[in-house]
């Protein structure tokens, strides 16, 4: 019998409780009231017996979810110094590049210095030249 059944039947038997005292009515009511009273105890305890379950139920998902969150927090972390490692790697090479366009910049300097040399030098070398015939 389901809990609802259980529940309307008690329900029918209480609304039909006799009142009145008359011959065999006090011990019908007796009997009847007893039977409720022993039908609301075992209801009682089924109930409580499906709170608690409900209650060990919650707990455990409570714990596996917690579980997850944790596991969840480790990856984000590991995640983020996985990036992190990344991102010190790609500053390194910038540095790296910083410090190549740098030696650049004065390998053209110097290039720039010595090919107006050059220049020089050529002009003196032409202006020294006699004059074609």
């Amino acid at each position: 019998m389901t809990l609802d059944e259980r529940v309307t039947t008690l329900e029918t038997r209480v609304n039909h409780l006799q009142t009145w005292a008359g011959p065999g009515q006090a011990e019908a009511f007796e009997a009847s009231l007893r039977k409720t009273h022993q039908d609301l105890r075992q209801f009682r305890t089924e109930v409580r017996a499906e709170f608690r379950q409900v209650r060990r139920d919650a707990e455990e998902f409570r714990q596996e979810v917690q579980a997850e969150f944790r596991q969840v927090r480790r990856e984000a972390q590991e995640f983020r110094q996985e990036v992190q490692a990344e991102f010190r790697e790609i500053r390194s090479r910038l540095g790296g590049l910083d410090t190549d366009v740098a030696t650049l910049k004065t390998d053209v300097a110097t290039l720039k210095t010595d090919v107006a040399e050059l220049k020089e030098g050529m002009r003196e070398l032409l202006r020294r030249l006699p004059p074609a015939a």
